[in-house]
C-alpha cells in the first residue's frame, strides 16, 4: 500500500485552480508510480486547507483516467479530505462520471468507514456492496446467494465485475478457471 501525503508532495496547502493542477499533477504521478504495479494507492489530503474542484480536474481526474483505461495500475482510496475539499471533489467526480472509495483514517489492516463517492449506476453499486459485504466473491457465489432474490444472469454478474475493476474499485485474481473479486482498498 502506498501512501501519498498530497500536500508534503507539492509543498503546498492551498490548493486552487488548474494552472496550479497542471504544473502538479507530473509531481503527483511520479508519487502513485512510485508504488507497486497494481498497489492500493492512499491518497491523503489531511494537510491541505482547501483543493478546488478545477485543481480536482486537472490533477486527480486524470490519474483516475489513466488507471482506469489501464495505463497506471493503481487502485486509489481516498482520505483526510476536509468538508470544503471533499465538495469541490464530488463535483468533480459527479462531471466525469468517476467513483472513487473515500475512508476515514486506517485502524489497523483495514479503513474505517469507507464509502463510494462519485458516479456510479444502481446496478454496479448494488454488485459492489455484494463484494463489500462478503470481503472476496466469484460469479458463483454471487449467483448462488441472488437465488429467488434478483435474478441476475451470470453474464451480468460478469459484466458488473469487470467494470467495476476497470474502474479500479475492486481487484481481481484468477483462482483455478474463475475470478475472485475483492474490495480494491483491501490488500491483494
Amino acid at each position: 500500500m502506498k501512501w501519498v501525503n498530497v500536500s508534503k508532495i507539492v509543498g503546498e496547502t492551498l490548493l486552487a485552480g488548474s494552472k496550479l493542477g497542471r504544473k502538479h499533477l507530473p509531481l503527483l504521478v511520479s508519487a502513485a508510480l512510485t508504488g507497486g504495479k497494481g498497489e492500493t494507492v492512499v491518497w491523503d489530503w489531511s494537510g491541505v486547507e482547501l483543493a478546488t474542484s478545477s485543481y480536482f480536474a486537472s490533477t486527480m481526474a486524470p490519474l483516475l483516467r489513466m488507471a482506469m483505461a489501464g495505463e497506471m495500475e493503481m487502485y486509489p482510496v481516498f482520505l483526510g479530505l476536509n468538508t470544503q475539499s471533499l465538495e469541490e471533489l464530488k463535483i468533480v467526480l459527479e462531471a466525469e462520471r468517476m467513483p472513487v472509495f473515500l475512508a476515514k483514517r486506517k485502524t489497523g489492516p483495514e479503513f474505517g468507514g469507507v464509502t463510494v463517492i462519485g458516479k456510479l449506476d444502481e446496478a454496479y453499486l448494488d454488485t459492489l456492496r455484494e463484494v463489500l459485504r462478503k470481503k472476496e466473491v466469484s460469479t458463483r457465489s454471487l449467483i448462488m446467494s441472488d437465488q429467488n432474490q434478483r435474478k441476475v444472469s451470470q453474464t451480468a454478474w460478469i459484466n458488473r465485475l469487470v467494470r467495476l475493476n476497470r474502474l479500479r474499485l475492486v481487484r481481481r485474481k484468477k483462482i483455478g478457471r474463475e475470478f475472485v473479486y475483492k474490495p480494491s482498498f483491501l490488500e491483494a
